[in-house]
């Protein structure tokens, strides 16, 4: 992410890759993938998200340890954040 902000010109940004809401949504998760997959969930070789629950949504506190080498980043985050949209912006 340095990298392609460094060549980009762009700020950096701090983010949390989230599949789930809660650290607790990590078995759920994992049985929802086992139902799409059609995979029994006694399966030894079942697809998880990771060996930890770690694809939680993070509070600022929570990501503040992982991104404190790149304060800029988290300044950046908040400034983005907090940008009104544009009428003339889309929106996913």
């Amino acid at each position: 992410m340095r990298e392609l902000s460094r060549e980009l010109s762009l700020p950096l940004v701090a983010t949390n890759d989230v599949h789930y809401v809660q650290r607790t949504d990590a078995d759920a998760q994992d049985t929802l993938m086992c139902v799409q997959m059609n995979v029994n969930l006694d399966a030894t070789d079942k697809p998880r998200m990771g060996q930890t629950p770690e694809f939680y949504l993070k509070s600022g506190e929570g990501n503040g340890p992982r991104v404190c080498r790149a304060a800029q980043a988290l300044e950046s985050t908040l400034e983005v954040a907090s940008a009104p949209i544009s009428p003339s912006s889309s929106t996913p």
